[in-house]
């Protein structure tokens, strides 16, 4: 990857592929008096803007699926490339995550 990396003159700082993965699994089952209470993932839209692709995969819930939030970056990518990344990667997340 460094030599393709070199071969193509990129950037300090930037990769052949502008994706970033962010993988989060924690235990917030919680119960205070006996009542239950659910996490929720809030993207606070801070995501760099160097990047076309940001996956974040959660799993918070031993008994919820996991959840898989795409930002992405039009200016990277066509509307229709995107959505048909999203489609494959979603799929092969699933396969991998169940």
């Amino acid at each position: 990857m460094s030599e393709i990396n070199r071969q193509t003159a990129l950037q300090h700082g930037r990769g052949l592929f502008d994706v970033t993965l962010s993988y989060a699994k924690h235990d917030y089952d919680v119960y205070f008096d006996g009542a239950s209470t659910r996490s929720t993932f809030l993207a606070n839209g801070s995501y760099p803007q160097g990047h076309g692709l940001f996956i974040t995969i959660k799993e918070f819930h031993q008994q919820n699926d996991v959840d898989i939030y795409f930002d992405d970056n039009l200016g990277f990518f066509e509307e229709d490339g995107i959505e048909r990344l999203k489609g494959r990667l979603e799929f092969l997340l699933g396969g991998i995550l169940r």
